[in-house]
């Protein structure tokens, strides 16, 4: 849990700073800082979600998990465009840099003891046939749920940043915004 919240802090101090760099290297040095906090955000947001779901119910449970962050990357764009054509790309980079705040904020409400090492399942155990949804009527554990919203805010930030940074590139003459795309896939490396 402190992992998750130190790395979903770190990542929205710099989500919120994007929109104030005029210049490429800084730009680049943002992003090369920025996505390692979202690896471990998300590397740590799945570890509190699989260790909070019940080993019965593993598979749909990472399933309703990983839900959250595709439907941040269908939103993020379209979200990111009208916050563009609101108030422009700084508005982008603060409204994405607040709801990875919104992120930190309920990682702190998130009740998470580490299990210890005579709770975990076997590995065979996890691919046993869980009853269905509609068998069960909800998902056994709720407290899985907060993982995945905090996972869903920070992707909801990032999704808008990365659709429109071209853009914004564009606007401000920044050359060489490939660039930035491949420091990002070497950091997330």
């Amino acid at each position: 849990k402190k992992v998750l919240v130190f790395s979903a802090f770190i990542f929205a101090s710099f989500c919120s700073s994007f929109g104030f760099v005029s210049i490429f290297s800084v730009l680049l040095l943002l992003r090369l800082c920025n996505s390692p906090f979202n690896s471990l955000c998300q590397a740590s947001a799945a570890t509190i979600a699989t260790n909070i779901i019940p080993r019965e119910r593993i598979l749909e449970g990472l399933g309703f998990y990983n839900l959250t962050q595709t439907l941040s990357y269908a939103i993020g764009p379209a979200l990111a465009l009208a916050l563009i054509d609101f108030g422009g790309y700084k508005t982008l980079f603060l409204v994405c840099g607040l709801f990875s705040f919104v992120a930190v904020l309920i990682a702190l409400s998130i009740k998470y003891r580490p299990p210890a090492a005579s709770d975990q399942a076997p590995a065979a155990t996890l691919y046993k046939k869980s009853p269905s949804l509609e068998q069960s009527g909800t998902i056994s554990n709720r407290a899985a749920v907060w993982s995945a919203i905090v996972l869903f805010f920070v992707m909801l930030g990032s999704s808008g940043i990365v659709t429109y940074l071209p853009t914004f590139a564009k606007n401000y003459h920044i050359a060489n915004v490939g660039l930035f795309f491949t420091v990002e896939a070497i950091s997330l490396a």
